[in-house]
């Protein structure tokens, strides 16, 4: 196994995320950040929180030219939560219709 990837399958997220600044040695590159996002995917259950550290990821790919292909793999992935769920949303959510009211 390549110390690459041992950084992948690091225990933390935060540790998984900076390993997007490793040296991924020829290999296919959408492969690499493909085991990076389905590491936090175990390491981390709740969906905000998966979040968050896909918007670090995303962040520090930009230091390796890599954001595009981040990008693409997020959407591939389909890492998607329910906004319901993030406290507040509620309110902004009725915010939102009471000036859709304002403007009908």
């Amino acid at each position: 196994m390549s110390k690459e990837y041992d950084k992948v399958r690091r225990r933390t997220p935060v540790e998984v995320i900076i390993s997007i600044l490793c040296d991924y040695k020829g290999r296919d590159v959408r492969m690499f950040i493909r085991e990076i996002l389905e590491r936090i995917r175990e390491l981390v259950k709740e969906e905000t929180l998966q979040s968050k550290y896909i918007k670090q990821l995303e962040i520090l790919s930009n230091l390796r030219d890599l954001q595009d292909y981040v990008g693409e793999e997020v959407d591939k992935m389909a890492f998607i939560f329910d906004l319901t769920k993030i406290t507040g949303f509620d309110k902004v959510e009725k915010k939102a219709e009471r000036k859709e009211g304002k403007k009908g």
